[in-house]
């Protein structure tokens, strides 16, 4: 998604806020514990998958980890796209009262995230 790429990375100093955001984001996203042990098996099984093993480029270990960040920014774009500054973004990001996050679909976004996965591996291919 180039529009959502741009948006969060027009200049260097965003990379920072983005990385911190999607570290909290990540920690609060999946409220419920069994959500956040389903979350981490995923990850756990995706990064010794036999393709992940065969490959000598270590990097494909924590690839599916960004696919799951990546499926989140997707669930949250169209607040991302509403708020005007980085400032509104603070507001709904990092407040406690964020109401509409915990009725997120923990299934949803990680099978956006295990779609969009395979697809990257395929083209790799």
């Amino acid at each position: 998604d180039d529009e959502l790429c741009n948006k969060i990375s027009f200049n260097e100093e965003n990379y920072l806020y983005v990385y911190r955001w999607l570290l909290l984001d990540c920690k609060r996203e999946f409220y419920q514990f069994d959500h956040v042990l389903r979350v981490l098996e995923l990850v756990w099984i995706n990064s010794i998958s036999p393709f992940v093993i065969s490959q000598s480029i270590t990097n494909y270990r924590s690839l599916f980890t960004i696919f799951v960040c990546i499926s989140i920014l997707q669930e949250d774009r169209q607040i991302i796209f509403s708020c005007l500054n980085e400032e509104d973004l603070h507001k709904y990001f990092f407040s406690s009262s964020s109401s509409s996050r915990s009725h997120r679909s923990t299934k949803r976004i990680l099978q956006r995230a295990q779609i969009n996965y395979s697809n990257y591996i395929l083209s790799q291919k």
